[in-house]
């Protein structure tokens, strides 16, 4: 009998050692070697109080105000003896990619109160290794400070209002991106002319390193004399054409001359990046103000256009914009514009003389969406079963801070797209992807706005039986 019941303990210890072996959460257990070395910063200050590891990734503690001062001054210290070639923070916003992800300048910074940003401190740091476009590769090390919140994993609770995250060339896998501003340094360049495919940079006289190869020629004064390398460009392009012709009335736009204002119950403004990897952000704005909506659809009428010839307006890459007029009666029109030009249904192109836009003083929302070719993805229950098909381009969603403080509730879904799994562990609404960035994975988490996944599901489930 006693044999029997020491069997049953130790069973009952190896599975309790296995269910701790799985867990996501590691209490004490620091940065891994292989992050730390490809952070560049593998003799990282620890932290002497215990702490938790979430999924591998963040480090949650909890401080007192002098221990975080102590802690984030030896940091600061450690990474000032680093002697790195561009040591600072978070500048200003750069201009985004058409929704690709979200760039900030690197600012430099020497005083500590400097690298306090926002709610937390952000330490932007760069060896100089220069990516495959010729760009520093940043590190991001942010300690940030909350008010008292618990962190629940399994059967425990924990305390914790910091947490510090280690991050390699971006902050997000799809945003948090850092760049020099180049406003503050001008490069000098001498260039050479390749004939009509363009030209390429012979020699660098401040210094800089240059990309290697054939560039585009590049105009900004409007004379069709490459401002770099003197090509004239006359023979390539057609003489302009002085008349300009309403988009109203261009193929497929009639439809503007057909709408009132009051008939738009909602405008949305999509930019993206042209012939990027699917996965990659989108912005998202709209607004069911009547005022905007009045403004914009007048714009929009009232816009001329200019005849160019092919040439022109068949730009591989750069940046595209859907204006999406949704009407109350439930259907949309839709307007496409390729780098501000319109290609009709003959095949002729259309340069726009604007792209009308919201205004930042616009009452109107903003959000993100997937990049997609494939447009659909498909939803899987907690079984593995396929549920449904679902259009990505429903999924509109803001960031989450990346603070969960959820057990996995039992409502588990994925959606199978191109780009890869979307997590929806803890609710209908909230889901994370998983990235490898370098040698480091990353787990980002993103709150959907509009339609949830319950409201997804039952309407295209009823649609695939219909």
């Amino acid at each position: 009998m006693k044999k029997l019941l020491a069997l049953c303990l130790t069973v009952v210890l190896c599975l309790c050692c296995l269910a701790s072996c799985g867990s996501a959460h590691k209490e004490n257990e620091w940065f891994s070697e292989e992050k730390l070395t490809n952070c560049l910063v593998g003799d990282l200050p620890t932290i002497e109080k215990d702490y938790v590891n979430h999924n591998g990734e963040d480090i949650y503690v909890s401080f007192t105000s002098k221990e975080r001062e102590a802690y984030v001054a030896e940091v600061f210290e450690y990474l000032k003896s680093q002697n790195f070639k561009y040591f600072g923070t978070r500048g200003e916003q750069a201009s985004t990619l058409a929704g690709s992800f979200t760039t900030y300048y690197f600012k430099p910074a020497t005083e500590l109160s400097e690298f306090y940003v926002g709610s937390s401190y952000k330490f932007v740091y760069s060896d100089g290794t220069l990516d495959e476009d010729g760009d520093p590769i940043f590190c991001i090390l942010t300690i940030y400070d909350y008010e008292a919140k618990n962190l629940e994993y399994g059967t425990k609770n924990f305390a914790y209002n910091t947490l510090i995250t280690l991050r390699y060339k971006s902050e997000a896998p799809l945003s948090g991106r850092y760049a020099l501003n180049e406003e503050e340094h001008e490069h000098i360049f001498t260039y050479t002319s390749a004939g009509e495919i363009g030209h390429y940079i012979t020699s660098s006289l401040c210094g800089c390193s240059y990309e290697e190869g054939t560039l585009d020629h590049f105009d900004e004064n409007m004379d069709l004399i490459c401002d770099a390398c003197g090509y004239d460009m006359n023979a390539d392009y057609p003489p302009l054409v002085d008349t300009t012709i309403p988009l109203r009335n261009l193929t497929r736009c009639e439809w503007l001359n057909e709408l009132t204002a009051e008939d738009i119950a909602e405008i949305k403004i999509i930019g993206e990046a042209v012939g990027v990897a699917p996965g990659n952000l989108k912005n998202v704005s709209s607004s069911t103000d009547e005022a905007v909506i009045a403004r914009i659809f007048e714009e929009y009428y009232q816009l001329d256009t200019r005849p160019i010839s092919k040439m022109e307006g068949q730009i591989d890459g750069g940046s595209g914009v859907t204006v999406k007029f949704i009407l109350k009666n439930g259907t949309a029109k839709d307007l496409y514009i390729n780098n501000g030009n319109y290609l009709d249904t003959n095949g002729d192109y259309f340069e726009l003389l604007s792209t009308p836009k919201f205004k930042d003083t616009d009452n109107a929302t903003k959000a993100y969406g997937f990049i997609t070719y494939l447009g659909t993805g498909t939803v899987y229950d907690k079984d593995n079963h396929s549920v449904c098909e679902i259009p990505i381009d429903e999924l509109e969603f803001v960031e989450s801070d990346g603070c969960v403080d959820a057990v996995v509730t039992g409502y588990y879904y994925t959606v199978e797209t191109e780009f890869g799994t979307l997590y929806f562990d803890y609710s209908n609404d909230l889901f994370y992807l998983q990235f490898e960035e370098g040698k480091v994975d990353y787990i980002e988490y993103y709150q959907l706005v509009g339609k949830n996944l319950d409201e997804l599901i039952a309407e295209y489930s009823a649609t695939s039986t219909d």
